[in-house]
């Protein structure tokens, strides 16, 4: 649909990755060619599972989410230590849910995933003292047509991140069909405040 807004249907499941249209909450960005925000488009879809990446609006779209009717959908995010995310997922009234840690993958039906944690703040390699545990990649193989799909969301990974996805999928699936990878990383808070205390 746009950004890592994905469906990926298989013969048993439709998978749907971070749904959102329209404008994205308190900035000036907006999906492309989807710019008008069709708050019921999930429910005509029917997803038997949506992954959600991380919080920031244009990847976790609460006015989209809010509309699905069917709430025991199965909900994949990362076993992350911060429960926002969680939190307000089952506010909204989800029930079901896949927590992964980093690396971890599940089954569900005729389809693999496997949890891709951000390992960075930036894609240069530059040293930082973020503990960046916010961001998610996805790596979703279909066992019955043999494909794979790596959706990279905006994560900036470290090279060596990168070479553990193709390790993973060579290895496991031969090859790496399909790659969705953006150009750029995007941040806001806590990411770009380096003078909060983390700790708390």
């Amino acid at each position: 649909y746009n950004n890592s807004f994905y469906l990926i249907k298989t013969e048993k499941v439709k998978l749907v990755c971070d749904p959102w249209l329209g404008l994205m909450e308190s900035t000036a960005t907006w999906s492309y060619p989807n710019i008008n925000q069709n708050l019921n488009i999930l429910n005509p879809i029917k997803p038997d599972i949506i992954y959600i990446s991380h919080l920031h609006t244009d990847h976790y779209d609460e006015k989209i989410l809010k509309k699905l009717k069917n709430k025991n959908v199965l909900i994949i995010i990362k076993n992350f230590k911060d429960k926002r995310l969680k939190g307000k997922l089952l506010n909204l009234g989800y029930k079901k849910f896949i927590e992964l840690n980093s690396w971890q993958a599940s089954n569900f039906k005729d389809i693999e995933f496997t949890m891709i944690p951000s390992d960075s703040s930036n894609s240069q390699n530059i040293q930082n003292k973020i503990s960046y545990d916010l961001d998610t990649s996805i790596l979703i193989y279909d066992r019955k047509n043999k494909i794979s799909f790596y959706n990279n969301v905006d994560n900036p990974h470290s090279l060596k991140n990168i070479k553990k996805v193709k390790s993973i999928a060579t290895r496991k699936y031969k090859t790496l069909d399909i790659a969705s990878v953006g150009p750029r990383s995007a941040s806001e808070f806590p990411q770009c405040f380096m003078n909060v205390n983390r700790s708390l």
